[in-house]
């Protein structure tokens, strides 16, 4: 068996892997349909989408194939993405590149395999979009051209994707509200969720006051100090005119906790010329639903408002 090759521009492509935001993410409709086309149209039983971490092949879809994710020293698809065109093997038995190879020896058996670089930055390759059988047998001309137009269609949904997440907000400096979305729908199921959410009470009176600038500058300094609180991995977005949300993971719920709290307290009085914040929280845990995060911390804070009112 002989490794993938090493990549010349290995720092710009890994870089350019975690932009996308995909690694370790749940499974996504668009990726899965475009995977279970090439299986379909390359009339082969199995289909991978992967991407190439630093060492690992980490797989965004499958099509029976039972993995989540390989080393990267053993994978077909290191050796793809150290080329430009596609990358077929008829029979690994053959090539002694993978005759070897623990995925051609035991289970799933691989004799069969066709790989298309996906290309998100110029010169970069990020994963490939793959075919694989476990029959020796050739790729045809309009498979390999179906195959590469699928490929492609692959990296326009991930380079969307990476637009939407690092979408941001050009008043408030904060990420936009689809990008809180696409947060929560990449997370991993198996931790911990929770949503902050800010009503940051005041914008109205200083714009009347005060005019635009002022409450722009208002709302970014909230959404700064926010990002002060909040850890690296955290989003903070505006949702609405004057509502921001921060939202959270973790794999320990007790820490989970614990970042919360660190988030609510960023605003513990009013601040420069009159904005406060009235902060509302709602969690799930792992393995749970949690599309309507953000709404249950809106909830939250609707009731934590009507309470100092009272």
């Amino acid at each position: 068996m002989t490794s993938p090759p090493v990549i010349e521009d290995e720092t710009a492509r890994l870089a350019s892997v975690q932009s996308l935001h995909a690694l370790d993410t749940r499974p996504e409709p668009e990726f899965d349909e475009l995977v279970e086309l090439a299986a379909w149209t390359c009339h082969a039983p199995m289909a991978a989408l992967s991407l190439i971490d630093h060492d690992r092949q980490w797989f965004k879809s499958t099509i029976d194939l039972d993995l989540i994710e390989t080393p990267r020293d053993t994978s077909f698809c290191g050796h793809t993405i150290a080329g430009s065109e596609t990358l077929v093997v008829p029979d690994t038995n053959l090539d002694p590149r993978f005759v070897d190879n623990p995925f051609v020896v035991g289970a799933p058996e691989i004799r069969f395999y066709a790989g298309v670089p996906i290309v998100v930055d110029e010169g970069l390759n990020v994963g490939a979009l793959c075919v694989l059988d476990t029959r020796p047998r050739p790729l045809f001309s309009d498979e390999r051209r179906a195959l590469e137009i699928i490929a492609r269609q692959a990296a326009a949904h991930l380079h969307a994707d990476r637009l939407e997440w690092n979408a941001i907000d050009p008043l408030s400096g904060a990420s936009t509200a689809l990008a809180a979305d696409r947060w929560l729908a990449g997370r991993p199921r198996d931790r911990y969720r929770a949503a902050v959410h800010f009503e940051i009470v005041g914008p109205s009176e200083i714009h009347g006051n005060h005019g635009d600038g002022i409450t722009n500058r208002e709302l970014a300094a909230a959404t700064r100090r926010l990002r002060t609180a909040a850890a690296d991995d955290a989003i903070v977005a505006r949702i609405a005119d004057n509502e921001l949300v921060v939202l959270l993971d973790c794999v320990d719920a007790d820490r989970l906790g614990r970042r919360v709290e660190q988030v609510r307290s960023a605003f513990t009085d009013r601040d420069g010329i009159g904005v406060w914040a009235s902060p509302g929280f709602a969690t799930s845990g792992a393995g749970h639903h949690d599309d309507d995060l953000i709404d249950a911390a809106r909830r939250a804070t609707a009731r934590h408002r009507g309470a100092e009112t009272r």
